[in-house]
């Protein structure tokens, strides 16, 4: 079961021959992901840092994008599935809902199963991980010498961002500096 929302360049290309470029994508991102899962690597793909429970891997060349394949974290995961959906098909639900409520998220363009396991693949985001945005900053004197003010706004801004987050109803389970994309104006 795949759910593509994101389809290849078919310009100029009659129905079959749009079908048949459209399986031939669909077949290379689920040989990509297989032999993510079996070897840890796969040509034009790199392992990023996740948690356990997910294997999260990036494409090399642009336009990039993130495949997130989802492994179970607890016994009750399948009882949570028959209710709720697998965990593929709440991140593309809590991903249009966000969207939708006008806040930033990476769109997902693909989502299915390989190897019975729930996958998405998602649009790079914009910026970089608070996380790797702090460490630059700490590691380049220029920028760990910005005045104390400009950090402090910019944790405001952040806390904001967040406080209008839940008061949409939106609360992260996993609110890591490695899951918040920023856009560096510096």
């Amino acid at each position: 079961m795949i759910h593509d929302t994101h389809q290849p360049e078919a310009a100029g290309q009659d129905e079959p021959q749009a079908a048949e470029a459209q399986g031939r994508y669909l077949l290379a991102v689920h040989e990509a992901l297989t032999r993510l899962l079996e070897d840890g690597d796969s040509p034009g793909w790199k392992r990023v840092r996740s948690s356990k429970s997910a294997l999260v891997a990036q494409t090399t060349q642009a336009p990039f994008f993130y495949a997130k394949i989802f492994f179970p974290r607890r016994w009750y995961e399948g009882v949570k599935t028959l209710f709720r959906g697998d965990r593929a098909y709440r991140t593309d639900w809590r991903t249009h809902a966000l969207r939708s409520a006008g806040f930033s998220a990476p769109a997902v363009v693909l989502r299915g199963r390989v190897a019975n396991l729930p996958f998405v693949i998602t649009e790079a985001a914009p910026g970089m991980s608070l996380a790797k945005y702090l460490d630059q900053r700490a590691r380049v004197p220029r920028l760990a010498g910005q005045p104390l003010a400009d950090w402090r706004a910019a944790l405001r801004s952040l806390g904001r961002e967040i406080g209008r987050l839940h008061q949409a109803g939106f609360f992260h389970t996993e609110l890591r500096t490695s899951n918040i994309q920023i856009e560096s104006r510096v």
